[in-house]
């Protein structure tokens, strides 16, 4: 039976990342022609014990409570519970960006590992630099002061044989030799970890030894222990010696057993010595630094790292040309990963292929975001999420349970693995491998408890009991129907009444299972062309959607692993969704460290379960609905423009029989008067335009050619007083009205 295991599993990511084409034109108050605003009613019913911590208690410690309205009458679950639960599972539906924690950098110490550890090889230790990690003047960011050569060693007797000088007699050997009757697995002081850099300075502090006493002494050569391999041991002399330097104290991982004639497996012996002479500054970015601070943060000399920042900090460092490659406060630091997470996140081929990593997907243009660095911008969601109270809820017993959760840096879990069943022959890590996705907690039919009886460790919850229910309401304004069809699909699994929801803490337990049922639908839409439809409508119209960018909603192996993960259930104490155990003391019992050994990697929940469950396709059953009701709006289109192009051609020709109406009723001087004359051919035809002409108006006509003709140009005045070019006009107005025209012509 495989090692590993786990109370959780993961939806694969997918290498589609889909990007609506309408983000950029989203707005609280311009609407969009089809969007659609309204409320939904929501019931959420407790299927198992449910916990979600209060968030308005007054002590500094985690509450045990379940979270409760200000006056303490009812309990609640926040609106921010529901939303981020809801935003998640949108995001995997929609082929979203999964949301990781920028500054987060993962760095391991592998000893066996040479492969991702090499700086465990001597010779390539000889390449460590040194120096010091401090703020800016002003704050104004960080820096790395190199060293004019790599640390050197000073070892614990000569330190004590310096202290004697100042008056203090073993203070290393009292505490770090084997012989002593020091525990340095004891904290001291009800604080102090004897086993860490930050006791060391607090030792020598009380010793009466500032840190002034440390810096700015003289070294040479240690001619006792400066053998070959070791040259690089020094001791401290009085007056000139070879340089310059600061001792630099490290973490005491072992007591040592020998000072002279020492071999491996003796314990540790040195501290550091760091040369004064500053050669290079190396400046650090923010992402740097923050990455250095989350790598660190948790450990027990953060505290004084983070305190003596702006005076430096020691740290040894390796470089890549003339930049810095990664760093650490001791000499077998950390080796932080070539890849974050969020550099994971943004390899996935959706991102490569078209660049968008600043991009709004789905669940952005719906619930908002808020803008990360200088070149990225906010955006107001749309969709508003009422606390959702309860009015039957029933105290449950107490429980105890251990809440952490393994890191996010153990890559069996963590990082997708290739290989058969549960084994692989070669890790991939956070150096070359790909997130292993969207972590899920494993859906339980009841509750199991588990606690170590250690305060540091236990966490003290007190749920409510399973079927109380939570009654709220979620508004949305100004969505597309895509976009109702994206949240309604989070809220129903896809219009599936057989898989649960997970909220609050205790998941891994089984706690938190849920079911949401809408009990109202109000949709209003923006148009008066447009009339609001069934929920199951825009399920279909966000599923079409994807189908439309060539995503295959229900068939998707990704969505098919979501919705097994929401729908299997499992018996409480299936010990193959338990967590493994961590025996730190004992690497036999310690199950992370034999599953590694074994090459044993965490498969997919479907491949554990050997079942599969997929959402229903609404295409089939809407697809012709919509292309006959497409059909439908594409043939009154047809007749619509039809009609307006017979009411637009009896328009104009009501315009041409009016046009002509009024100009046989107006005088004839006037009509004359409204155009100018030109060829024989265009007067005749003003001419017919006018209608009958008689005796009578042969003189206005006369009158107009007569003042016209001379302003003409020569050729033409030629052709108006060549009768045998009056053809056109003969035909128009008769051959005598004609002729007589002509004799009145001056």
């Amino acid at each position: 039976m495989a090692t590993i295991k786990a109370p959780f599993n993961f939806v694969p990511l997918s290498d589609k990342v889909f990007f609506p084409d309408w983000a950029d034109q989203i707005s609280h108050d311009v609407p969009f022609e089809d969007g659609v605003s309204g409320k939904i009613d929501i019931t959420i019913t407790a299927k198992t014990p449910i916990f979600v911590r209060n968030g308005h208690g007054q002590s500094e410690d985690k509450d045990e409570r379940f979270s409760q309205t200000p006056d303490g009458k009812s309990f609640f679950i926040p609106a921010t519970s529901i939303k981020g639960e809801l935003r998640t599972l949108l995001e995997i539906m929609s082929f979203g960006k999964m949301k990781v924690d920028e500054d987060a950098k993962f760095a391991q110490r592998e000893w066996d590992n040479k492969e991702l550890y090499p700086i465990k090889d001597p010779t390539l230790q000889k390449t460590i630099k040194c120096g010091w990690l401090r703020e800016c003047a002003e704050g104004n960011g960080y820096e790395i002061l190199e060293s004019a050569d790599s640390p050197y060693r000073i070892n614990h007797r000569r330190l004590d044989e310096y202290f004697c000088k100042l008056g203090k007699e073993r203070i290393f050997a009292n505490k770090f030799a084997a012989s002593s009757n020091f525990n340095l697995n004891e904290t001291v002081d009800n604080k102090y970890d004897p086993k860490t850099v930050t006791y060391k300075y607090h030792l020598l502090e009380s010793e009466g030894i500032p840190f002034s006493k440390l810096d700015n002494l003289s070294f040479a050569k240690d001619e006792e222990y400066a053998v070959k391999y070791q040259e690089n041991r020094v001791n401290i002399v009085q007056g000139i010696g070879d340089f310059q330097g600061q001792i630099v104290l490290t973490g005491q991982s072992s007591q040592w057993n020998r000072a002279t004639n020492r071999k491996m497996g003796d314990g540790k012996f040195y501290e550091f010595v760091f040369n004064k002479e500053i050669v290079n500054r190396h400046p650090l970015s923010e992402q740097e630094f923050a990455h250095y601070k989350f790598i660190y943060k948790d450990a027990a000399d953060w505290i004084y790292i983070k305190s003596n920042l702006k005076k430096g900090v020691p740290v040894f460092f390796r470089k890549s040309g003339k930049k810095i490659k990664d760093f650490g406060f001791a000499l077998l630091y950390k080796l932080p990963y070539s890849n974050s997470p969020a550099d994971l996140e943004q390899q996935r081929r959706g991102y490569r292929e078209h660049n968008r990593y600043h991009d709004l997907d789905l669940a952005e243009c719906i619930f908002g975001k808020i803008a990360h660095g200088k070149e990225d911008y906010s955006l107001r969601g749309r969709v508003f999420v009422s606390n959702f109270i309860s009015e039957d809820a029933e105290k449950d017993d107490q429980y105890k349970l251990i809440l952490n959760s393994p890191k996010a840096s153990y890559y069996p879990y963590y990082i997708e693995q290739g290989g058969r069943n549960d084994k692989t022959t070669h890790y991939a890590t956070y150096n070359d491998g790909r997130l292993a996705g969207w972590k899920r907690y494993i859906v339980r039919k009841n509750v199991w408890q588990h606690k170590m009886d250690n305060e540091k460790l236990d966490s003290t919850i007190n749920p409510l009991k399973p079927n109380c229910t939570f009654n709220g309401s979620i508004r949305f304004h100004n969505l597309k129907p895509e976009e109702l069809g994206a949240l309604l699909s989070a809220i129903t699994y896809f219009n599936d009444n057989n898989c649960f929801h997970q909220l609050g803490q205790g998941k891994p337990y089984g706690f938190g299972k849920v079911t949401y049922h809408i009990d109202n639908f109000d949709v209003r839409t923006n148009s008066n062309t447009t009339s609001a439809e069934s929920k199951e409508y825009y399920i279909f119209r966000f599923e079409k959607l994807l189908e439309n960018n060539n995503i295959h909603f229900t068939s998707d192996s990704s969505i098919i692993e979501l919705f097994t993960l929401a729908h299997e259930e499992v018996d409480a104490n299936d010990a193959l969704y338990k967590y493994m155990i961590m025996d730190i003391d004992n690497p036999d019992n310690n199950e992370f460290v034999r599953a590694k050994k074994s090459c044993e990697f965490l498969q997919h929940f479907s491949a554990l379960q050997k079942a599969t469950y997929a959402p229903q396709s609404l295409l089939k059953k809407y697809e012709q609905e919509e292309n006959d009701r497409l059909e439908k709006e594409k043939e009154e289109r047809r007749k619509e423009e039809e009609q307006a192009a017979l009411r637009k051609k009896m328009e104009e020709e009501d315009a041409k029989r009016r046009e002509l109406d009024n100009l046989r009723s107006s005088p004839l001087a006037d009509y004359l008067a409204t155009f100018r004359l030109a060829s024989i051919v265009a007067f005749a035809g003003k001419l017919k335009k006018r209608g009958s002409i008689t005796n009578e108006d042969l003189t206005f006509i006369a009158d107009k050619l007569n003042a016209d003709i001379p302003t003409l140009k020569k050729s033409d005045q030629k052709t108006w007083r060549d009768y045998t070019k009056w053809k056109p006009i003969q035909e128009t107005i008769g051959s005598d009205l004609a002729q007589a025209l002509f004799e009145k012509l001056k």
